[in-house]
């Protein structure tokens, strides 16, 4: 049986590229594999191959049965919560997410909040500047 939202689905991932799962669906769709997925992403490829499994998941409107696929897929029903989408839509990703949370009860139903996408890139430790021995102020160059 084929989804009745799956257009609907596809140009929210399209057009709300937020996400990682968004960002994933636009880089398999411009032809780009899984290793290079991750490389633009700045995650490991098993990552994206699982984000990328999720999404096609979702698009086919698959039955989940394990906990695992049941968190990242309620997470994708999760973000499209957080956009204007048709009542039938709204109430599918509902249903979506209650069944995921009958598989693992963890799993929040309140919109998916801000993400961060790709690995968190590391801040670069700034030196700190030197108080002047002699006027013990931080100045450069030489002291007056």
């Amino acid at each position: 049986m084929a989804n009745a939202h799956r257009e609907e689905i596809e140009h929210l991932l399209r057009t709300q590229t937020r996400s990682h799962f968004a960002q994933t669906f636009v880089h398999v769709e411009a032809g780009l594999e899984d290793a290079e997925i991750a490389a633009n992403m700045n995650v490991s490829p098993q990552r994206s191959t699982r984000v990328r499994r999720a999404v096609q998941m979702v698009i086919s409107d698959e039955a989940i049965s394990t906990k695992t696929w049941a968190s990242i897929v309620a997470a994708i029903y999760r973000e499209f919560l957080n956009y204007s989408i048709s009542d039938g839509l709204r109430q599918h990703a509902k249903t979506r997410i209650a069944q995921c949370q009958a598989i693992d009860p963890t799993i929040p139903s309140s919109p998916l909040g801000n993400l961060v996408l790709g690995a968190n890139a590391r801040p670069k430790q700034e030196k700190p500047q030197e108080v002047c021995r002699e006027c013990f102020t931080v100045h450069s160059g030489e002291c007056l």
